[in-house]
């Protein structure tokens, strides 16, 4: 039926695509009130800046692409000082928020999850205290992390008194 028109010369639809259409359609009504008022609700959230490390790093201590909230939970249980915190929130792109998960360390905050498509370097996060991620109790993964290079090691090599977000994220 490629190629195929109709009367008017409109290209025809296969069924999956009359499919596609039909559903996209179904998908295409306004929000309710409920979901208007959640948006506003979340959007008056605080928000804060994360900083993405560089994908080598991530990608060399086991983090896994679109994989965040696993990866901040491994964070978590692999840090044997307890300084990390697993975040869950909102992801702001466009005017789309996107679920997402990253870590607070030392009152920074990290995206520890690697992209499929180059991402910026910092972006706004709007952490979320309604929603928690929570996992089965987790041992240490050492085939996810290695826990002796797990995130935190890169502050242990840093002189006192230097900033570390400066010094961890220097190529």
């Amino acid at each position: 039926m490629q190629g195929d028109t109709t009367t008017n010369g409109e290209p025809q639809l296969s069924e999956v695509e009359k499919f596609i259409l039909s559903s996209s359609e179904e998908l295409a009504f306004p929000p309710t009130e409920w979901e208007t008022e959640t948006l506003a609700e979340v959007l008056a959230l605080p928000r804060v800046v994360v900083t993405r490390p560089p994908e080598d790093d991530l990608l060399k201590i086991g983090m896994r692409r679109n994989d965040c909230h696993a990866n901040c939970a491994a964070q978590v249980a692999n840090d044997i000082e307890g300084r990390s915190r697993h975040v869950s929130g909102w992801y702001i792109s466009g005017s789309d928020l996107i679920l997402h998960s990253i870590v607070e360390i030392d009152g920074q905050w990290f995206c520890l999850t690697p992209q499929i498509a180059k991402a910026s370097p910092r972006f706004e996060f709007i952490p979320d205290p309604a929603i928690e991620c929570k996992f089965p109790p987790m041992a240490r993964r050492e085939t996810h992390i290695d826990p002796g290079a797990s995130f935190l090691k890169r502050f242990e090599s840093i002189p006192k008194g230097t900033s570390k977000c400066a010094t961890v994220f220097a190529h």
